[in-house]
């Protein structure tokens, strides 16, 4: 990935006078000068297109669902009952 030179000369000159500068400044240009690069070197994806409506139509339809039985409702009827926990201890 190429460096921006103007980038590249921003971090010499916050690395030549680290030791002028507080830790914390020091750390906050870095941070500073990373966000830059990032924001240089990202790329914006164009959004995908459809394809041509002609593709989807030689599809064959999907299947249709009872209307008395909505997916996944047997599951909740063929699990087993939760066992009673046993009381918390009193905490004085």
């Amino acid at each position: 990935m190429p460096v921006n030179p103007f980038l590249a000369t921003l971090m010499c000159v916050i690395e030549e006078n680290q030791d002028k500068i507080t830790e914390g400044e020091y750390l906050e240009a870095m941070n500073a000068l990373c966000a830059l690069h990032r924001a240089a070197t990202s790329v914006v994806a164009p959004a995908p297109t459809l394809p041509p409506s002609s593709i989807w139509d030689d599809l064959p339809p999907l299947p249709e669902l009872p209307p008395s039985s909505p997916p996944y409702s047997s599951i909740w009827d063929d699990l087993p009952p939760l066992p009673d926990l046993p009381p918390l201890p009193a905490y004085s």
